[in-house]
């Protein structure tokens, strides 16, 4: 996978190799909640990527992983329905059963303004010759360069406001001409299940955000206490994450937290493999999600190395 120059990761031990410029390896690679895995039947590869939904370290992580791999399809923990921490766009059905969300294209003005403000088309190569790839692939280079450009300073303008991990994510795909999926399961159907589970029919989507709080109304008050006195770090690793689900396996409404948890970590999974061809894919979930989605892909025939 030749990304920038340097190759990131491969299957024999996720490994970056330096080129003539030798390129620093990006600090994403030690988090531990982020994870790469290759399919070696079509070349397919995932950059797992567990956030804290919310978190200014997320938004950055976000931002790091999508500019540095310049994958061609980006999938975000959303569905049709959860749009409102994403820039202005809609949501399209395929026939291949995934749902894409297409962004409203950035008008020329917008873009020159930018462009000049900014100073954005600065920092952006490409090669002499080529073509931009992607969904703005019929503009020239140089338009193309201070297209992205744009994209990218606006991405920087935004960050001094409260944005979030997805908002950014999509603006870097939209940079590096990148599909976005919106790779959840349908919120309505999430609901409907929560309140089979016994939860109140009253539940918002911005709840999925959450699952902990979400399942710490669903204990008993016994357990809820069980729960508060536990000696749990912040889940704010893939590690502590793990720890605060096993504590939920132990205490919380079982129902619940199968619609909450793993049910959804197979529908993306699910989408994952279904996107055709042979793309590189930032996948950005919940750390939650991480580890059981990492799990169906490698009971699939994915293989895993640390990133």
């Amino acid at each position: 996978m030749a990304t920038n120059g340097m190759r990131l990761a491969s299957h024999e031990g996720a490994q970056f190799s330096a080129n003539a410029r030798s390129e620093a390896v990006p600090a994403f690679t030690s988090n531990d909640g982020v994870s790469y895995l290759r399919n070696p039947d079509t070349g397919s590869e995932i950059w797992l990527v567990g956030v804290v939904h919310g978190q200014e370290t997320s938004v950055e992580l976000s931002k790091s992983v999508v500019r540095t791999t310049r994958p061609q399809v980006v999938m975000l923990e959303l569905d049709s329905k959860r749009l409102d921490d994403l820039p202005p766009g809609e949501a399209q059905k395929a026939e291949d059963g995934l749902t894409w969300f297409m962004p409203e294209k950035q008008p020329d003005d917008a873009v020159a303004q930018y462009v000049t403000l900014e100073g954005g088309g600065d920092d952006v190569e490409l090669s002499r010759g080529d073509r931009w790839k992607g969904p703005f692939s019929f503009m020239s280079s140089s338009r193309a360069k201070s297209f992205v450009g744009a994209i990218k300073a606006m991405v920087d303008v935004f960050e001094e406001e409260e944005v979030s991990e997805m908002e950014v994510a999509v603006l870097e795909a939209q940079a590096c001409g990148a599909r976005v999926l919106l790779g959840d399961r349908d919120f309505e159907e999430t609901k409907r299940r929560l309140v089979a589970a016994g939860l109140a029919d009253t539940v918002g989507d911005e709840r999925l955000d959450d699952p902990e709080a979400l399942l710490n109304d669903s204990m008993s008050v016994s357990n809820r206490k069980k729960f508060a006195g536990l000696d749990l770090r912040k889940p704010e690793t893939r590690e502590t994450a793990g720890e605060h689900y096993a504590a939920m396996k132990r205490l919380s409404n079982q129902r619940a937290l199968e619609a909450m948890v793993p049910e959804r970590d197979e529908v993306m999974a699910s989408n994952l493999m279904t996107i055709k061809g042979k793309p590189i894919t930032v996948a950005l979930v919940g750390l939650f999600h991480v580890d059981g989605i990492e799990r169906i892909l490698k009971r699939n025939g994915w293989n895993h190395g640390p990133a």
